[in-house]
């Protein structure tokens, strides 16, 4: 994979916020400038972008996202739709490694977990 789909804290920098969010992207600039914050690491939007292309769901949700822009569908509707498919396909096998390595750098494999759409934490 050549766009990072998990990224150390640590090594998240102002430009990264677009695939990590801005809340992780001021965990990154905290913990790079000595400041006590949390150690973790962040799913980037390559993840999602990831799963989709090795599930095969690329075109099946943009077909629904086309729909919710006809107004052919709600996004309610639309978003439970994709969020079935998601749940029952699974994560990608390279991604569960990828994720079951990062996480055995932690004490006690004990993480604690945020989730958020990345323009959910930016300025509008």
């Amino acid at each position: 994979m050549k766009k990072p789909p998990i990224l150390p804290l640590s090594s998240i920098e102002k430009n990264n916020i677009a695939i990590v969010g801005g809340k992780a992207a001021m965990l990154g600039k905290l913990l790079q400038n000595n400041i006590p914050a949390p150690h973790g690491f962040v799913l980037t939007t390559h993840a999602h972008d990831f799963f989709l292309a090795e599930k095969g769901m690329q075109e099946y949700v943009q077909d629904i996202l086309t729909e919710v822009a006809q107004k052919r569908r709600g996004i309610s509707r639309a978003s439970a739709h994709i969020r079935t498919n998601i749940l029952e396909n699974g994560l990608p096998n390279a991604l569960r490694d990828m994720l079951s390595r990062v996480a055995k750098d932690f004490p006690g494999n004990t993480l604690a977990v945020r989730s958020s759409a990345t323009v959910e934490d930016s300025a509008t």
